[in-house]
C-alpha cells in the first residue's frame, strides 16, 4: 500500500476518533405525560437542528433518558449521571432541576416546565432554560380567533405585585380595553369583581397572590355564573373548577425551544450568556360545560 495513502487513511482515523459524540442527560421528573411529551419535541427538534451528517455520524449525538419515580432511588440517579459525564444536562421538571443542580454542578443544564427555578440554582452561571410563564398578553392573541366577540378585559389586581404584567399584556393587545380594579387584600375580590358588572366582556384571572386565593377564588366563579362573563385563567388546573377558558401550555414548542438552546450550547455558548427564554404562542382550553351555562358563542370550542 502506498505510503501516501496509509497517511491519508491514518488522518481521516484520527479525524474520526476526534469527532465524539455530543452526550445529552434528559431528567424527567416523573411520566407524567407533560414532561414525555416535551422530552419527544425536544428529541425531535433535537435531531432535526443537530443532525448526524459525515464523520460525526460514525458517533452520532446521544440523548440518555433518566426518570425518577417512587421507585427509583435518586442518589442512584444522580451517581449514574455523574459516571455518564454527559456534555449537557436537559431537566424536566423542578425534581429534576434539583437533582441535576446538586449532582452536576459542572456541567451546563437547561431546565423546563419549572414553576420557579431560581429556588434550585446556585447562581453559578450553569443553567438556562424555558420559563414556564409565556410571553405577556400572548393568550389574548389566541383567544380572539376562539371568542371574537371579547373587547373589554375586566382586571382584578395588585399594583405591588401585577402591574409589570398587566402593563407588557396591554402593550401587546392594543386593540382591546382593559378595565382594571387594584385591590390591596383578598376580601377586596368580591366588591371589586362586583364593579365590572356591565362593564366587560371577560374577566381576566391574574397568577396574583393577593387577588387570587383560595377563599376568594370562589367569587370569580360566582361573578362569572350570576353575569353571564366568561372567566379566562393563566392554568388549566382553574378550568374544571369554574373558569371559562383556560391557558395550555404548548409543550411541543417549549421542547422546540430548549433544542434551540442545546444548540447554542453545543456550539460553544455559556448557559450564563444565555437569558432563559418564554414561549411566544399558547393554547386555550375550554369548559364547554360553562360555555353553555353562559350561553357564549365558541369558535371551535372544545376540551
Amino acid at each position: 500500500m502506498p505510503r501516501k495513502f496509509c497517511l491519508i487513511i491514518i488522518l481521516l482515523l484520527q479525524t474520526a476518533s476526534s469527532a465524539q459524540a455530543y452526550e445529552i442527560a434528559a431528567v424527567i421528573s416523573s411520566r407524567a405525560k407533560p414532561y414525555t411529551l416535551a422530552l419527544q419535541a425536544f428529541q425531535q427538534h433535537f435531531n432535526k437542528l443537530c443532525p448526524s451528517r459525515g464523520l460525526k455520524s460514525i458517533q452520532p449525538d446521544t440523548i440518555t433518558v433518566f426518570r425518577l419515580d417512587k421507585k427509583v432511588n435518586s442518589t442512584q440517579i444522580s451517581q449514574k449521571i455523574r459516571a455518564a459525564k454527559p456534555d449537557l444536562i436537559i431537566a424536566f421538571g423542578s425534581k429534576a432541576l434539583s437533582l441535576a443542580a446538586k449532582g452536576a454542578r459542572n456541567t451546563p443544564i437547561i431546565y423546563l416546565l419549572v414553576p420557579s427555578p431560581e429556588n434550585f440554582l446556585t447562581g453559578n452561571g450553569q443553567a438556562t432554560g424555558v420559563l414556564l410563564q409565556p410571553e405577556p398578553g400572548v393568550e389574548f392573541q389566541a383567544l380572539t380567533p376562539l371568542f371574537p366577540a371579547v373587547n373589554r378585559i375586566g382586571v382584578v389586581y395588585d399594583p405591588d405585585k401585577s402591574t409589570d404584567l398587566i402593563s407588557a399584556t396591554m402593550a401587546m393587545n392594543r386593540d382591546l380595553s382593559f378595565v382594571l380594579r387594584p385591590v390591596g387584600q383578598a376580601r377586596e375580590v368580591a366588591g371589586a369583581l362586583h364593579g365590572l358588572a356591565e362593564k366587560v366582556d371577560l374577566v381576566w384571572m391574574l397568577p396574583d397572590t393577593t387577588s387570587l386565593t383560595p377563599q376568594s377564588e370562589k367569587s370569580y366563579y360566582l361573578f362569572s355564573l350570576q353575569h353571564k362573563i366568561p372567566l379566562l385563567a393563566f392554568s388549566e388546573k382553574y378550568l374544571k373548577r369554574g373558569a371559562t377558558f383556560s391557558v395550555s401550555l404548548d409543550l411541543a414548542e417549549m421542547g422546540k425551544k430548549a433544542a434551540e438552546l442545546a444548540k447554542r450550547i453545543k456550539n460553544g455558548e455559556r448557559p450564563s450568556t444565555i437569558s432563559p427564554i418564554r414561549i411566544d404562542q399558547v393554547r386555550l382550553k375550554t369548559n364547554q360545560l360553562i360555555v353553555n351555562k353562559l350561553g357564549l358563542k365558541v369558535k371551535g370550542a372544545g376540551q
